[in-house]
């Protein structure tokens, strides 16, 4: 703690000081003294050379009379939205019946900002906005928002035979008919954007959608979308980004979604709905969608009748919209564009992460089963029988691309089989009847099997890829990661249990090299059932025929 002849020398300085220049004197003695400038502060008091702070003085109290009047002109309004402004020219005019005004000529005499901070600090007619701190992301692909929202103007009159839909604009914003996560009717339809914000240069992009409501899988499938590079060299987004922020919707809510983006590898942080600052990005999107992009279609329009447009158009119309707001300056280097400055900090990173090819193929419904003692799971009314497993509890998981596919997996071991629908033997049948030979099955199965094509057909010249580059150099790419299949079902949960398999087949020991040699064939063929056990074959038969074991 400084001494008292230091205050005291700090204390004159500050007295003698001009009234500008007081701040900076006691800042720069409290760097001189190692303290702060409120410990300063307070030392100054216990010298008794700063009493209390003085309130400061009401020099015109009719303020206040003022501006409760204007308020109450303000009131008029269901919402209280009517400008401060208006409502105070609105109390100098006389009435037209008894020439009466509601304040006196002095009144005009107020500063407009003092209004303003009287009827917002003293007398709550106006609520501060919060101040929140700017979001913002240290590279290219750190952070995407996405989020669905309805149209504004466009309605889905019917689906077309080749897959299209006819929209109708409307003249008046089209209330929608019920929330938007709500399924409409099944001869009902919604037009519905789905759109992603880059967090560092601000770049959008959004994809019109028509759908009865929004859906975990219609997210997916836009995500997907934008995810993979497009061919329009003024469109160069894509790729994986590292976060993904959206609020508590059908994306996360949807158990299948969920899993695929961690098995991308794309971080969901936690987010509530309704937080419209911290999701002001992609918020931004829609309001200019609809301000911008929705408005511009009545310009063509005609002012009277039915107008009606394509879904495909409206996507076109779409592209080139978002190809020009992407031109504009990026909010974080006002040198470049928004398209320009993305792929000049993705190059700098070594390029984007890719997605895999056809992700949405590998989704799949999860359920946590008992099976019973027969070797039966029962899920959605229907008995599927589990090979080799009786009175546990496994992992059961159903495709999504309509095959019907259903894998469980063993909670115990990770072991994972292929079940199909449980079917009893008919009538006059029995278990004990003798099987099928290898050969027979084979047979049978090679009569169900379409004809193959011809071996010695040309070969399709290679088609050439789609350019893509932006400016001199295109944005790199980085190798796709292998994205791991819940559904397979040929491969063994461990090294350790594909050597038991191997053993069991081969029947003899092997030394600590041939060991090594061995697994290490196994991990490079992904521990499949087959490649396990055509190994142990080979060498099984080469052991016997030269009379001597490894």
């Amino acid at each position: 703690m400084p001494t008292p002849a230091q205050l005291a020398s700090a204390r004159d300085d500050w007295k003698a000081a001009p009234r500008t220049e007081k701040v900076a004197v006691l800042a720069r003695w409290a760097a001189a003294l190692g303290i702060s400038v409120s410990t300063l502060y307070r030392q100054f008091n216990v010298l008794g050379d700063r009493g209390p702070a003085r309130p400061r003085e009401d020099t015109r109290p009719e303020y206040r009379d003022y501006a409760r009047v204007v308020m109450q002109q303000m009131a008029k309004s269901p919402e209280g939205t009517i400008p401060v402004h208006l409502a105070l020219d609105s109390c100098f005019k006389p009435n037209p019946d008894t020439g009466e005004v509601l304040l006196p000529p002095s009144a005009a005499q107020m500063p407009l900002a003092t209004l303003q901070r009287i009827l917002t600090d003293e007398l709550g007619a106006r609520q501060r906005k919060r101040r929140t701190r700017r979001l913002h992301a240290d590279h290219a692909n750190q952070a995407w928002l996405i989020d669905a929202s309805t149209s504004k103007y466009l309605t889905v009159e019917q689906e077309l035979p080749d897959g299209d839909y006819v929209l109708r604009l409307w003249r008046n914003p089209f209330p929608a008919s019920g929330y938007k996560n709500k399924p409409l009717g099944p001869d009902r339809a919604r037009l519905i954007y789905y759109g992603v914000w880059e967090m560092l240069t601000g770049y959008k992009s959004a994809r019109p959608t028509v759908a009865r409501g929004e859906t975990g899988l219609d997210a997916m499938e836009s995500l997907v979308y934008f995810f993979t590079q497009r061919t329009d060299p003024r469109d160069p987004l894509h790729g994986l980004p590292d976060d993904l922020w959206s609020d508590q919707g059908p994306l996360l809510k949807y158990g299948a979604t969920a899993d695929l983006l961690d098995r991308l590898g794309v971080n969901v942080p936690p987010c509530a709905p309704y937080q419209k600052e911290r999701m002001g990005g992609v918020e931004q999107v829609w309001a200019r969608l609809w301000q911008s992009f929705e408005q511009s279609i009545f310009l063509h329009a005609p002012a009277t009748g039915r107008y009606e447009l394509k879904l495909s158009q409206l996507t076109a119309r779409l592209g080139e919209y978002l190809a020009r707001e992407n031109a504009r300056t990026s909010r974080s280097d006002p040198t470049l564009t928004r398209a320009a400055h993305w792929v000049r900090s993705i190059n700098q990173q070594g390029g984007a992460r890719l997605c895999p090819a056809n992700p949405i193929e590998t989704l799949a419904r999860e359920k946590r089963c008992k099976v019973d003692q027969s070797g039966i799971i029962r899920w959605d009314n229907t008995e599927y029988e589990v090979p080799k497993l009786h009175s546990c509890w496994v992992i059961a998981r159903r495709a999504l691309d309509g095959s019907g596919r259903v894998v469980v997996e063993d909670e115990r071991t990770g072991e994972r089989y292929d079940v199909t629908p449980y079917q009893g033997l008919k009538y006059n049948e029995w278990k004990g009847s003798q099987p099928a030979l290898p050969i027979d099955k084979a047979r049978a199965a090679a009569a169900a099997l379409p004809l193959p094509g011809d071996v010695y057909a040309p070969a399709p010249a290679d088609a050439a890829p789609a350019n893509v580059v932006t400016g001199r150099f295109g944005p790199r790419q980085q190798p796709a990661r292998g994205l791991p299949d819940p559904l397979e079902a040929d491969r063994y949960a461990s090294l350790s249990a594909a050597m038991a398999e191997f053993f069991q087949v081969f029947g003899a020991p092997l030394s600590a090299e041939n060991r090594a040699v061995v697994e290490q064939r196994l991990l490079r063929d992904g521990l499949r059932k087959d490649a396990v056990r055509e190994l142990a074959l080979i060498l099984s038969t080469a052991t016997r025929t030269t009379g001597a074991a490894s």
